[in-house]
């Protein structure tokens, strides 16, 4: 008998609320900080009952606990609003009487909606337009894929005001991903729309679960090149995947989201870590960063902003980055100077947030030529 789901927590949802968790340990404080966000709502529209039949907790409790752990540790945190919300009543009862029993801080406030997905996707998105000093992170963990379209996904986003992650279960959507478009029935409708948006020019060929993973992310960074866009794959079983997408407008908040997706690539023992061979990352997934770095910085010169966007939209780390400048300069492969063609200080490369708001141009990078 199989298990369910939904009542049972497995292994990928393990790490689906874990990635979740961590991503909001992160990101409360930031904003806390920044001395503009008054308000900080989060929006959890396919919440479940909180807590597994077998005791587990499931999005609604992660997310309280860590809001619990931030108001203890940090006395400066914006008021925070929480909108929970599922379309079975039976669930929502079993929820209520979990958060009735859970402690919430007083700065924060629970909102407990009974409504069809479909139904607040016009609701959220105003509510969202409509924020001044307040910001919003969307979580969306449907228990299939056919209410998820990308034009939702862009009516929540707006930069500067909010965050997306949507929760996918590959494993489901790739069995018709080389669908035949002239044969599509009526309950397939809803993927071929979703992958017609991501591909407007035509839908590509899928190898794998891996590489439609991949094109879809790489898809979306084509149709929304205003966000960061990203994705942690949670593998089931042998082949069998799921991903967690995560959309933002701001920089910083998306170097925060790769954080917490390397931290626990390294629990669970999937790092991609760099040889010191200096030839490439390992794992299947890094799809040769240090040759993609080197033919960025070798057609122009780069400044220290563009080589840190660069870095992130591959997914990477300015950590990352640094470990191979500073290989590629110690084999005296590349040229590191400031605007005037003064050479930097050796092993400071300037790629992170601060450096690069404050000031974006503080050195360049290139690539010698090499003769043959």
């Amino acid at each position: 008998m199989s298990q369910d789901t939904h009542k049972l927590m497995l292994d990928h949802s393990q790490a689906k609320v874990k990635l979740y968790g961590s991503y909001l340990a992160k990101y409360l404080p930031i904003i806390s900080q920044d001395k503009h966000t008054t308000n900080i709502h989060l929006y959890d529209l396919f919440s479940g009952e909180g807590i597994y039949e077998d005791g587990e907790k499931g999005s609604p409790l992660i997310a309280i606990d860590k809001i619990n752990s931030c108001y203890t540790s940090n006395n400066n945190m914006p008021k925070l609003n929480i909108t929970f919300n599922d379309i079975k009543p039976d669930v929502i009862t079993k929820l209520k009487a979990t958060i009735d029993s859970t402690q919430i801080p007083t700065n924060c406030t629970v909102r407990i909606l009974n409504n069809n997905y479909l139904d607040l996707v016009g609701q959220v998105s105003s509510e969202i337009a409509a924020f001044k000093s307040e910001k919003a992170i969307v979580f969306l963990d449907p228990k299939g894929y056919k209410e998820i379209s990308i034009s939702d996904i862009k009516a929540f986003l707006t930069v500067g005001k909010s965050e997306v992650l949507v929760f996918l279960p590959i494993r489901d959507m790739y069995r018709f991903a080389n669908m035949d478009s002239a044969n599509i029935s009526a309950s397939h409708e809803p993927l071929y729309k979703f992958m017609d948006e991501i591909f407007p020019e035509g839908i590509p060929a899928f190898d794998s679960q891996p590489d439609y993973i991949h094109k879809i992310k790489e898809g979306l960074k084509n149709i929304l090149p205003e966000y960061y866009v990203d994705t942690f794959m949670l593998e089931r079983e042998p082949g069998q995947f799921f991903a967690l997408f995560f959309f933002t407008g701001h920089i910083y908040g998306f170097e925060k989201m790769l954080e917490t997706k390397w931290e626990i690539d390294t629990e669970q023992g999937r790092a991609f870590r760099y040889e010191q061979t200096g030839a490439m990352f390992s794992g299947t997934e890094v799809l040769n960063f240090p040759d993609r770095l080197k033919e960025f910085i070798s057609v122009t010169k780069k400044s220290n902003l563009e080589v840190y966007k660069f870095i992130l939209h591959e997914g990477f780390l300015p950590k990352h980055a640094n470990e191979l400048l500073r290989d590629w300069q110690n084999s005296n492969s590349v040229d590191v100077v400031d605007a005037n063609g003064t050479p930097g200080r050796k092993g400071a490369f300037y790629l992170n947030y601060k450096e690069c708001k404050s000031d974006p141009e503080k050195i360049f990078y290139s690539m010698k030529l090499t003769l043959f």
